[in-house]
């Protein structure tokens, strides 16, 4: 008992409320709210919808209801419902009601949504859609695509849409970009394993003079580098979508920071098309690609259980995408000359005329040696 009480005198959030506040001065505005309404709940449960009524409402002693039936008029039967009642052999009798009892809180006329199956056996699509270039598997699962205007900023316009802003917003994506990176300078000079790459990123990520033009592509958004930058700056996993003719689908997610509760709400997916991204909208459940390799070298301690939460869905992208490899059609072979070799026979035999002028003068040779 001693040991117990100690413990008790022991016990401090001191740590996690310093904790707390240091994160509050470095995560966006949206998410300060979504900890401050975390901790509303904690600190006023009695002001939340899930604390109990203050009082309970006394039901004993209450008048009874007493029920009336109103009054109706009766429908007079029509003469084939009379004939089929004096003949009920000879007519088809009306189907009985179903005995089972309705579900609780089903709606009358709405059929329940029904859950995508991943199917490999997808409809096709038109080389100008985007769903064209995405894994067949996960069509079923892609609820909606919102496309940007292709002007060279749309890898920005789509992070931009993704985090509650206008597509017009795309410059303040970028300069968060850009703190993000030079805050951490040497962390992204070790994950690009050189400071000439570093500065090449970190070029890229500002906008050209005119932010309206069009952005060259030395401006664009790319993936397998900027990713870890999108990820830890917004601090929510970041995820490509594409076909192996384009590129490689991966997730990304920050370097740095511990997830949130539900670490799946707040996902950037990208799908990537030719010289084009648009912004996915994914359905729950939907199979997600493999973590990155970079990020699992180059994580810190407190972010290593980001990917927790989603290895049941690498799995299954991991599974369906073998399948759906095995089921590609394979290419055709390129013309080779081993079915139609050359053949040398009109070839022209190069006279021996030179070698035989050499060995009528070898013993001259052989005498001018001995001299």
């Amino acid at each position: 008992m001693g040991e117990e009480e100690s413990n008790k005198d022991l016990f401090s959030v001191a740590e996690e409320w310093r904790g707390i506040q240091e994160r509050l001065e470095r995560v966006l505005f949206q998410m300060k709210l979504e900890i401050k309404e975390g901790l509303r709940l904690l600190a006023f449960p009695e002001t939340t919808m899930l604390s109990p009524p203050p009082r309970k409402v006394p039901t004993k002693g209450a008048p009874k209801k007493i029920k009336t039936t109103p009054k109706t008029t009766r429908r007079i039967p029509s003469s084939w419902e009379t004939i089929d009642s004096q003949h009920p052999e000879s007519q088809c009798s009306p189907q009985k009601k179903s005995s089972q009892p309705k579900r609780k809180g089903a709606c009358i006329g709405i059929s329940p949504v029904p859950v995508p199956k991943p199917s490999l056996v997808s409809r096709n699509y038109d080389p100008s859609s985007p769903m064209y270039y995405m894994p067949k598997f996960t069509r079923p699962y892609i609820e909606g695509i919102v496309h940007v205007i292709g002007d060279g900023h749309c890898g920005f316009k789509a992070i931009a849409e993704s985090v509650g802003l206008t597509e017009e917003s795309h410059v303040m994506v970028r300069r968060a970009l850009i703190k993000e990176l030079k805050e951490h300078r040497n962390k992204y000079i070790e994950i690009y394993a050189s400071e000439r790459r570093y500065n090449y990123i970190l070029d890229g990520l500002h906008p050209p003079k005119n932010a309206s033009s069009f952005a060259p592509p030395n401006k664009w958004l790319t993936l397998p580098d900027m990713r870890h930058i999108v990820a830890t700056c917004y601090n929510r996993p970041v995820l490509e979508m594409t076909t192996l003719d384009i590129g490689v689908s991966e997730t990304f997610f920050p370097l740095r920071s511990r997830p949130p509760v539900n670490p799946k709400t707040n996902m950037i997916c990208l799908g990537l098309i030719p010289n084009h991204f648009v912004l996915l909208k994914l359905k729950d459940g939907c199979p997600l690609p493999q973590s990155s390799t970079k990020w699992r070298n180059h994580r810190s301690i407190e972010a290593a259980t980001w990917e927790n939460e989603f290895l049941d869905q690498h799995d299954r992208f991991r599974t369906l995408m073998e399948i759906e490899l095995r089921e590609r059609p394979i290419p055709p072979k390129k013309p080779t000359n081993q079915d139609s070799p050359i053949i040398f026979d009109d070839t022209p035999v190069k006279a021996n005329a030179e070698f035989e002028d050499v060995l009528e003068h070898l013993d001259d040779l052989l005498l001018l040696d001995e001299i």
